[in-house]
């Protein structure tokens, strides 16, 4: 079991990402939409770990998820972590606000958190939004998203932290 500290974002974007799931699925890709984490919702994922205390956790999330007020991100690009779980993924357009924000709450979760994962800490964080995991066909996946109008402009609306793989929600914050 870990727990994962998510951004999840406005209702148009969430449809968009959606659909592209939806598009994964016809073409039988199984999308983050159906699996491994249950009841999972389009997100961008600010970091990962393996225990904390929780109401240590929403403290500190707190104070940073108020500077994620109006935050806007683009998913912009398809990509894929070529690791073990093979992980199919839109980019994040970087910007120094988004950044600036994950280095944050990393150094803030980081101090109470046991077992980070080495993927969110500040310098190695790669923003993006999961598609699937799990992939093996590359081609399908490729043709599903490339039907898919990008850029999705999405602002976030809201932060929380869910545990892995229930998807039960600890907390959620509106932004």
């Amino acid at each position: 079991m870990a727990f994962a500290l998510e951004m999840y974002f406005d209702g148009g974007a969430d449809a968009a990402v959606r659909r592209i799931w939806a598009l994964l699925e016809s073409r039988g890709v199984a999308s983050a939409g159906s699996g491994p984490v249950a009841n999972a919702r389009p997100h961008v994922t600010l970091c990962v770990f393996d225990s904390a205390p929780m109401d240590s956790v929403e403290r500190v999330v707190s104070a940073p998820a108020s500077e994620l007020q109006n935050l806007s991100i683009v998913l912009s690009s398809l990509g894929f972590f070529k690791t073990a779980e093979s992980v199919a993924f839109l980019g994040v357009t970087p910007t120094e606000r988004l950044l600036r924000v994950q280095r944050t709450v990393a150094t803030e979760v980081q101090s109470i958190a046991v077992g980070y994962w080495n993927y969110y800490r500040p310098g190695t964080f790669v923003p993006h939004c999961t598609l699937a995991s799990n992939v093996c066909d590359f081609a399908a996946t490729i043709d599903a998203v490339t039907t898919a109008p990008l850029p999705i402009s999405a602002t976030i609306a809201s932060v929380g932290v869910i545990e892995i793989p229930s998807g039960r929600v600890q907390f959620d914050i509106a932004v």
